[in-house]
């Protein structure tokens, strides 16, 4: 049932009215639209589509829980130019990937040491060990927002890790990403000297 506060649409009116229209609000002004049974496709692109979606979620809440590895999505989110949490900054790079892939490799966790970050990437059907082939990008810079490709390596058991000059003290921002969507979030980090 719908409510109105006042004479219909003069202040505010939701919700259906039998069935047949629809009072709602957009931007603070009211509106009326025609009712209409909302569309559930089970096409088998649809059905393909939603368990993409699934595992995509799955993966986030089951293997990219370290807390350093949320935030690391939540710095991502924060650039990519859209209002978007670090969920939906992962769930965008996970779909994109396990499309293509089911066991695609994300990184799981990052440290760094002296002179070296090191990423620990797991496949995301499973968190088994990331194995998957091929050259990863590791893009470096001294914001997040500018973020350059500093090499290209394969993942040698389940971890890439990226050699880099040692200034004291100076942060330095990292990500890793294949095939056009990022693996990892934007990580932060101070150069630790010995």
């Amino acid at each position: 049932m719908a409510k109105s506060t006042a004479p219909f649409l003069s202040l505010s009116a939701s919700g259906q009215f039998a069935k047949t229209l629809v009072a709602a609000t957009w931007k603070g002004i009211p509106y009326m639209r025609k009712y209409v049974i909302p569309a559930n496709p089970r096409t088998d692109a649809q059905r393909a589509h939603r368990a993409v979606w699934s595992a995509a979620v799955a993966a986030y809440k089951n293997f990219l829980t370290d807390p350093d590895v949320r935030t690391a999505w939540r710095l991502a989110a924060a650039h990519i130019g859209a209002t978007m949490t670090g969920f939906n900054a992962a769930a965008q790079a996970l779909v994109g990937v396990l499309k293509k892939d089911a066991k695609g490799s994300f990184a799981t966790a990052a440290a760094e040491a002296t002179g070296t970050c090191t990423f620990t990437l797991k496949n995301m059907d499973d968190e088994a060990t990331g194995d998957e082939t091929g050259e990863f990008e590791i893009w470096r810079g001294a914001s997040a927002s500018k973020l350059s490709l500093a090499e290209s390596k394969a993942i040698t058991a389940g971890e890439i890790a990226h050699t880099h000059e040692v200034i004291a003290d100076s942060v330095y921002f990292i990500q890793i990403r294949k095939g056009g969507f990022a693996r990892s979030g934007i990580h932060s980090f101070i150069s630790a000297t010995a």
